[in-house]
């Protein structure tokens, strides 16, 4: 579509029938969208000329005031075109801020975007974590592109965004890039907390996330069993590469501690209480909950299998989770797993397999597992009732007719 570009002036429309002077206001249209502005100059009614939007004669204010008119015309025509160079989506609004000097860069998008992004690297290992800001930056390069396919444009101002916005950006991610419900939920997310920011600090009027809703349901993940479990740690591995992911993600399993917090677990958060039990404690890198879990035998055992080899601060040297999760594979395969195993199935693993099904309380599991709110863990308290309902239904088949009850006769009385 070709656009449309027009600057004119006019006279404000006013009830003075004394004669006094009448404000000239300015008028942008871009692509039949209009917004006006004072010029902060001033005529009588009779002094100007409707059709050529100028002071009539050639007194030396009529000449004074139609060359400042001039100017304004010719720098608010620069604006546009510069603004057009930029490759942002140009409307008549975004003009006339700029020509006042409101159009910092940061009120677009992407150089918005671009500022967040350098800030959070910067606190990467302080309270920020690297997978987070990888899912970040990921998501920079899907708005990237869908800034391209449907505005064809490189950045858009901030408040363009609208809810229409979310939902076809929310279709992109769907439907052209193919991705799963779950990730297009974190990248939705993402968006969501930096467009508040940018409504937080007042340069949006509007967030366009206040009445938007996006809640698919999470893929139910299977927990390995007990004599699954077995069979994984009794197995012996051909490589050491595997028996380290292997040992991980035992870990994992017995402490319910996620691959980010063992990647970054110090000796410092394992810690031996007066009763010579040892803990280990901290916060999560996904949401800074804090938690607290028993060090059980298995994973006791584990820390001190690999105690030194990681230096005296850190417990372990592990790689990105996507390698992990692709030697288990292998490992599944070796140990004639049928399920697809992945950290955080061991996570899942933890909490049913080990936990609940052995009679910890929900609560207690909730802080272990260090979750926000016990809803949460919940989702795991479905799961093990299920595994109790088979096991019950073993039990009765077990045991059959063994117990009877005496026949009671109805007697009426």
């Amino acid at each position: 579509m070709r656009n449309t570009f027009k600057v004119l002036f006019y006279l404000k429309k006013s009830t003075n029938s004394t004669g006094k002077p009448i404000s000239i206001m300015g008028r942008i249209t871009v692509n039949n969208e209009r917004i006006q502005f004072s010029t902060q100059l001033y005529v009588e009614l009779s002094n100007w000329d409707v059709k050529a939007n100028r002071v009539k004669g050639r007194s030396y204010e009529a000449q004074r005031i139609n060359l400042r008119l001039n100017e304004i015309q010719g720098q608010i025509t620069n604006t546009y075109n510069t603004l057009r160079i930029k490759d942002v989506a140009v409307t008549a609004e975004a003009v006339r801020n700029a020509y006042f000097g409101q159009d910092e860069d940061h009120k677009y998008l992407m150089k918005f975007y671009s500022d967040f992004l350098g800030k959070y690297k910067q606190r990467i290992g302080i309270d920020r974590d690297i997978t987070t800001y990888r899912r970040y930056k990921k998501l920079q390069d899907h708005l990237s592109s869908y800034l391209g396919k449907e505005y064809k444009r490189s950045d858009i101002q901030l408040n363009m965004l609208k809810d229409s916005f979310i939902e076809d950006f929310l279709v992109f991610l769907q439907c052209v890039k193919g991705l799963k419900p779950m990730t297009v939920k974190g990248y939705i997310y993402c968006l969501k907390y930096v467009i508040f920011l940018a409504f937080n600090n007042g340069w949006i009027k509007t967030n366009p996330f206040a009445a938007f809703k996006y809640a698919p349901s999470a893929p139910e993940v299977t927990p390995i069993s007990e004599e699954e479990l077995q069979r994984l740690m009794g197995t012996k591995l051909p490589r050491k590469a595997w028996e380290r992911t292997r040992d991980m993600f035992v870990f994992s399993c017995f402490t319910g501690i996620s691959y980010a917090d063992i990647r970054n677990l110090t000796y410092a958060q394992i810690l031996q209480d007066q009763k010579g039990v040892w803990w280990i404690a901290g916060n999560r890198q996904k949401t800074s909950v804090s938690f607290s879990v028993r060090v059980l035998p298995v994973a006791l055992a584990i820390i001190e299998k690999y105690r030194g080899l990681a230096g005296t601060e850190r417990v372990f040297v592990l790689p990105e989770v996507k390698v992990m999760d692709k030697s288990l594979k292998y490992i599944a395969k070796i140990c004639k797993i049928e399920k697809r195993l992945t950290f955080h199935m061991a996570r899942h693993t933890f909490a049913t397999t080990v936990a609940l099904s052995n009679g910890v309380p929900l609560e207690t599991l909730s802080k272990m597992l260090g979750h926000k709110h016990i809803s949460t863990t919940q989702i795991y308290a479905k799961i093990s009732n299920d595994r109790i309902n088979d096991a019950m239904s073993k039990l009765e088949n077990s045991i059959g007719n063994k117990y009877s009850m005496v026949e009671v006769i109805n007697q009426t009385i």
